[in-house]
């Protein structure tokens, strides 16, 4: 076949651009309105897409003749960038539930039903898309060097445009500004085509952008979940990225005050909280705090705080300190240096920036140091140490209670990140690790004492038993079987003291 005019490779940069773009985009998409697993669904539907797409330009190619190659590539084009807006709307309509909670799914016929309906609504614009690219290399085979070199820098772009757009357009603005991308790849085709199609092809580019910015000034199309705080509640604030959604809303309806595992004997009065939510999901509170330590003094109640009471005057390493809670709780325990590091650079603009006054600046406090940074990398970088390295119900519900998806997901949680976290422990430091228990299926907290007591082992540890203590609490606002466990693991032996104090704490706390 022929060579392709100028315009044809633009035009396929824009559409496979377009393509990257709606992929990455719908990953943090399909995470916030479904669960974090399904973010994988939109690899399958690119290929999905785009497989289809070759075969319908096979088993019809009287549809598509050589002689018309333009135009029909730009009103693939138009169609595609319509779809993008269209099956998008649709798919916020779409009532997909599966059920259950933190993790637990019970999907039902209606469940699959409506997966199967999402499949088939959002594989349209990638089949569209495909269809583009498909094209293009049937036509212009000889050329399929410079239409692939085009490709692969659209796509490229793509990805970094994601990125980009998310973080500053947010989630719905960034599927209207692929469609915009897909326009343009359509004006680029019709240059090539009739005076029609280049006025057709303009008119929708022109509608498009003007959908864009009125909701960037009016947020008629919104991502919003059907069920938990965002149908109930508003949004205090909200910020896009790459790594999540982040969300807080005022949190006023609880009874006394936001602890992981609060002891029941704490009577004091709730000084109250917003609730920050990543991807609509796993939570982190930002916590009220006047500048008096009165205020917070829950804090010493809550099961997350064990190892302070061993520990005075601390040097903290906290991992993802979120809202800042775990920062006061060492604040009030008298630590002398805290260090925080956290990947997800919006909950530290929400916390430090945004809700700064609400927390007291918390991130702004004498010996309080941030970092915004993976927390395992951070401490393979730096030598120093720290009497306590702290992690309290992290990536809340990226490790579900499913033997399948225990701790799977994060290098914090592996052999490797533990020997690290041995090494960057003083000599009678510890580490401090807090998730959900399960009298059931204890898998999170059995596995966090089977990667300490392995890690320990390779540091020649004799007994690592003599190094681990696990203490569960199942409050009153949580079912009989369901609680918070926290495992402490000191690089050197629990003392007899040590031990009798731990227990002494919890049966007064019982």
């Amino acid at each position: 076949m022929k060579n392709p005019r100028f315009f044809v490779l633009p035009g396929i940069f824009f559409t496979t651009m377009a393509i990257l773009t709606l992929e990455v985009s719908l990953t943090r998409i399909f995470s916030v309105l479904m669960w974090y697993h399904f973010a994988f669904m939109s690899i399958s539907l690119a290929l999905l897409g785009s497989g289809a797409a070759g075969v319908w330009l096979y088993l019809f190619p009287r549809f598509f003749p050589a002689e018309r190659a333009s135009s029909r590539l730009s009103l693939l084009a138009m169609l595609f960038a319509a779809a993008i807006v269209l099956c998008f709307l649709l798919y916020l309509r779409i009532p997909f539930d599966m059920g259950g909670g933190g993790g637990n799914f019970t999907f039902s016929w209606n469940a699959w039903g409506w997966l199967a309906l999402i499949y088939l609504v959002l594989a349209i614009p990638f089949l569209l898309g495909g269809a583009v690219v498909a094209l293009a290399l049937s036509h212009f085979s000889q050329a399929a060097g410079q239409i692939y070199f085009y490709d692969l820098v659209g796509a490229s772009l793509g990805c970094i445009v994601s990125i980009t757009a998310l973080s500053w357009l947010g989630g719905a603005n960034t599927v209207l500004l692929v469609a915009v991308i897909a326009a343009a790849a359509a004006i680029c085709f019709a240059l090539e085509a009739s005076r029609s199609y280049q006025i057709t092809s303009g008119v929708v580019l022109l509608v498009l952008l003007g959908l864009l910015i009125s909701n960037r000034q009016s947020e008629w199309l919104e991502v919003r979940a059907r069920t938990g705080y965002d149908a109930d509640r508003e949004i205090l604030y909200e910020q896009w990225n790459a790594l999540s959604r982040v969300t807080v809303y005022e949190d006023p309806y609880w009874l006394q005050p936001f602890g992981w595992g609060l002891s029941p004997t704490y009577v004091g009065p709730d000084p109250g909280h917003h609730l920050l939510l990543i991807d609509g999901k796993a939570g982190t509170p930002i916590q009220w705090w006047d500048g008096q330590w009165s205020t917070i003094d829950f804090l010493r109640y809550d099961l997350t705080s064990l190892a302070y009471y061993l520990l005075p005057e601390a040097n903290v390493f906290i991992i993802g300190p979120g809202g800042g809670r775990d920062i006061l709780t060492g604040l009030l325990f008298g630590a002398r240096q805290i260090t925080g590091v956290e990947l997800n650079p919006a909950i530290i603009d929400a916390a430090r920036n945004q809700f700064g006054e609400y927390t007291g600046h918390v991130y702004e406090q004498p010996g309080v140091t941030v970092a915004i940074e993976d927390a395992r990398t951070y401490l393979s970088r730096h030598d120093s140490q720290y009497d306590l390295i702290q992690a309290s119900l992290i990536d809340t519900w990226a490790a579900s209670s499913a033997g399948a998806f225990a701790l799977s997901e994060n290098g914090l949680y592996t052999h490797e990140a533990f020997l690290t976290y041995y090494d960057r422990l003083t000599p009678g430091g510890m580490v401090s690790f807090s998730r959900w228990y399960y009298i059931a299926d204890p898998t999170e907290t059995l596995r966090l004492v089977a990667l300490g007591a392995d890690a320990w082992q390779k540091k020649d540890v004799a007994n690592p038993a003599d190094h681990i203590v696990v203490i569960a609490n199942f409050s009153q606002n949580r079912s009989a079987t369901e609680g918070l466990a926290t495992m402490l693991l000191k690089k050197t032996p629990f003392t007899a003291a040590e031990v009798a104090e731990l227990v002494s704490l919890a049966e007064s706390m019982e």
